[in-house]
């Protein structure tokens, strides 16, 4: 066995004792691919004592042979004594430029609906470049560059999201799987270059490595050094967090102000994810800051369920009335804003 195989194995027994310290169920997503198929023999031999397996596979009937590829997982992992559960989403074929994307949604939404709570993916090493490549090329940035994460919450989710084989490169797990006698089904949707991933898979990243040997190691050390920049930046939100507030959800806007843009605008960010919302776009972001930075008019910005309110001297997190995200109207009277000073 490839030594990363070794060591994610015993990697993913530690995890799961941590996860699951009293016993209980994780579920395994699988596609019936190659790396799936992998990351299913590798869990089942992992496993800690009072720690039960079941697949998942998501069929979104895309391919003609959709259910074909949803019985032979059913039979996959009924040799190996795992239950499996087919969940059939439906994904619009149209356009090809976002069947990706949606393809994804559809999943996230099916696995958020499960009881369990510990999800593994099969995700690699080989992934892990792609997505680091991808989130440069849209302009992200630490936490973003991070991509993956071994350990993470399901987004949206209250499950626990591992990805044991995330050191593995994929020759690696080719390798395992050939002296495991393994196989896996080979969805030809991965071949189509109108998807970016697969173009970057497929065309550009074996040009680096043909032009800049080890380009792929290169990009994976990237994020993790993204990622200790990303958890310092984190840390500096949370004592940003301390020193500014004065209340319940609510914040001094001069302290806030003496932060400096930068920092207001980072706070913000790590304030939105630590509710549990995925973090905004760019330019939202720099609005909402520009704003809280701004001089004492009042103002207010949307972020999905959340709703950051400022007046002269406080700004205040509440739940959002229903309207459209973004930028809100706020007015306040002389009396409001002495009620709140």
């Amino acid at each position: 066995m490839p030594k990363p195989l070794t060591e994610a194995r015993a990697a993913l027994r530690h995890s799961l004792a941590a996860a699951l310290p009293q016993g209980g169920e994780a579920a395994v997503c699988f596609s019936g691919g190659l790396d799936s198929t992998v990351l299913l023999h590798l869990a089942r031999a992992a496993a800690p004592a009072g720690v039960a397996l079941r697949a998942i596979h998501v069929n979104h009937g895309l391919q003609p042979e959709a259910d074909a590829w949803a019985a032979r997982c059913r039979a996959t992992a009924s040799a190996w004594d795992i239950p499996c559960e087919v969940a059939r989403a439906k994904v619009a074929a149209r356009p090809a430029a976002s069947l990706e994307n949606r393809a994804r949604q559809a999943r996230l939404r099916i696995w958020r609906r499960q009881s369990c709570p510990v999800l593994l993916m099969a995700h690699h090493a080989d992934d892990q470049a792609e997505t680091v490549l991808l989130r440069a090329l849209r302009g992200s940035g630490p936490h973003g560059l991070a991509a993956m994460r071994p350990s993470a919450p399901l987004p949206g989710g209250s499950q626990l999201l591992l990805r044991p084989l995330l050191a593995c490169a994929r020759r690696e797990l080719e390798e395992y799987a050939l002296a495991a006698g393994l196989d896996g089904v080979a969805d030809p949707a991965n071949r189509d270059l109108r998807h970016n991933r697969n173009w970057l898979r497929h065309e550009l990243l074996p040009a680096l490595e043909q032009r800049f040997p080890g380009a792929g190691a290169a990009l994976r050390r990237s994020a993790e050094l993204a990622r200790e920049s990303g958890a310092l930046l984190d840390e500096l939100a949370a004592a940003d967090d301390e020193t500014c507030r004065s209340g319940p959800a609510r914040y001094s806007r001069a302290a806030l102000r003496r932060l400096g843009w930068q920092r207001a605008k980072n706070w913000l960010r790590w304030s939105i994810v630590r509710a549990g919302r995925q973090p905004p776009q760019a330019a939202h972001l720099e609005e909402a800051a520009r704003q809280l930075c701004s001089a004492s008019a009042g103002f207010g910005q949307r972020f999905g369920p959340l709703e950051l309110q400022g007046t002269g001297r406080h700004v205040s997190w509440r739940p959002a009335a229903a309207g459209p995200i973004g930028r809100i109207a706020v007015t306040r009277s002389k009396k409001q804003s002495k009620q709140e000073s």
